[in-house]
């Protein structure tokens, strides 16, 4: 099946990733099969009535230095009559400091947070399984571990029908959680890592801020030195 390339790459989303380094991919690019099974892990922010349900599904990442992310990428699949990401036009972008603090809180405990927002850009059909959607941020972060999640606002029984989830991938450390703050799902303390452990497809690009840039080039130095 031909893939499809929908919407556009802003230039700002150029200028913004072109010194970006990749600090996770569990995505890959078409045709690596990453994606495989036909697993999707519910990630969605139902209409007020079913609020209990809401849920984000996570995956860690470690940020080699102090800095910012740029970029957020998800692929993002579905059932019960779920028709593809054009249906989608709102989603929440998270970084959560763990499992836990997204448990308390979706929005509120993330550590950052950007929303309600429209994906900069999005591919119909990656790998055949789902769609990818990316999202342009501006996310300081320290060195250390995070949390990303990114759960679409999908009106279950609604125009845009449907669950909504992101999909597993065969690249990662198996270490996909979930949280349901609501405890619709009856996560112990709501939220539970993914079972079997599985991965989830994100990607995250980041730069490293001006003061850890300098440190990684005496490190550099140190080392050309040594040798």
């Amino acid at each position: 099946m031909k893939k499809t390339l929908v919407g556009m790459f802003a230039v700002s989303a150029v200028a913004s990733t072109a010194n970006a380094a990749v600090v996770l991919d569990q995505i890959g690019t078409q045709g690596d099969g990453w994606l495989v099974g036909t697993s999707t892990y519910a990630s969605q922010d139902f209409q007020a009535q079913y609020d209990q349900y809401d849920t984000v599904a996570m995956d860690d990442f470690t940020m080699p230095y102090d800095g910012t992310v740029t970029s957020i990428e998800a692929v993002v699949g579905g059932w019960n009559g779920f028709g593809g990401a054009a249906e989608l036009l709102e989603y929440h972008v998270a970084i959560y400091a763990s499992p836990a603090a997204a448990a308390t809180g979706l929005i509120s405990g993330a550590f950052a947070y950007l929303g309600v927002v429209a994906p900069d850009s999005y591919v119909v059909d990656f790998e055949g399984t789902g769609d990818l959607v990316q999202f342009n941020t501006a996310f300081a972060l320290t060195a250390g571990d995070w949390w990303v999640g990114v759960f679409p606002v999908n009106d279950f029984g609604g125009l845009d029908a449907g669950q909504t989830g992101i999909r597993g991938s065969s690249q990662g450390n198996l270490n996909g959680y979930q949280a349901n703050p609501g405890g619709g799902f009856g996560f112990p303390g709501g939220y539970q890592q993914i079972d079997p452990a599985s991965n989830l497809a994100y990607r995250v690009h980041a730069v490293p801020a001006p003061g850890a840039l300098a440190l990684l080039g005496l490190a550099g130095l140190i080392g050309r030195r040594r040798r």
